[in-house]
């Protein structure tokens, strides 16, 4: 059985820590890469979990217009924005839509955002390969994270927000769609009982969580004082909550 003796679990073997390839996924599979390394190496693999992240955030309390109908778009006036990860752009197409003097940089690894630019006939979007922890370089007013941090342990998560801090400006915006991990009986049984269940998986699958609201406060507050909190909007079925963070410093 893997894993067996003294390497029963993944305290006996590392202790407390949070790296990204030791985890329960690795004591299982025996490997020392991550969830994307394995199924990267198994096309049929890699189809199944395609298609069940699909099926996942096809489901209706996942659907864009959280995003896009919650937060006070308008109130920006003329701005651009990058939106990290954005893979092909949907957010940024459902947003320039609607409001005329939004503009986007829409951020993904560079095998996602060639095909992704090629297909995009909106002018105000453009497409940009970047990985996810180099140095950001774009000067925007609002960088909007989309489930980018709850796969990944709050090292990793600071890496990648000081990796921002080289292109804001005071006043600049930090938007983030994120589950929210409700406080215990804060909410009803069934509601709360999947909250956990999702955030065990993140823990055996990545070694991250799911964060309540005072977490994630902190998580910014690690990274730089710097990060203001400013609100968070949690839309009415909704899966994820919108939280906001403005960049204070002089």
């Amino acid at each position: 059985m893997p894993g067996a003796g003294t390497d029963s679990g993944g305290r006996e073997r590392w202790g407390q820590i949070r790296g990204c390839t030791r985890k329960g996924f690795t004591l299982v599979h025996d490997t020392s890469g991550t969830i994307y390394d394995v199924i990267s190496k198994d096309p049929e693999r890699a189809v199944r979990f395609s298609n069940a992240m699909n099926v996942m955030t096809s489901k209706p309390e996942f659907d864009l217009s959280y995003a896009t109908d919650f937060y006070d778009w308008d109130s920006l006036g003329e701005a651009q924005i990058v939106d990290f990860g954005g893979a092909q752009g949907h957010f940024a197409l459902a947003l320039t839509a609607r409001h005329r003097c939004l503009s986007f940089v829409v951020q993904d690894m560079h095998q996602v955002v060639m095909k992704a630019e090629a297909d995009c006939l909106e002018a105000r979007v453009r497409f940009m390969a970047h990985e996810l922890f180099d140095q950001q370089n774009v000067q925007a007013d609002v960088y909007f994270f989309r489930w980018v941090f709850h796969n990944w342990s709050d090292k990793y998560c600071v890496r990648i927000l000081r990796a921002q801090i080289p292109a804001l400006r005071r006043g600049s915006r930090l938007l983030v769609q994120e589950s929210l991990m409700p406080e215990t009986t804060s909410v009803c049984c069934g509601a709360e009982r999947s909250s956990r269940s999702m955030d065990i998986e993140m823990a055996y699958t990545f070694n991250s969580k799911e964060r309540t609201l005072p977490e994630w406060k902190l998580l910014f507050k690690e990274a730089d004082p710097a990060f203001v909190f400013v609100d968070v909007i949690q839309p009415k079925g909704s899966a994820l909550a919108i939280l906001e963070f403005v960049w204070e410093m002089i």
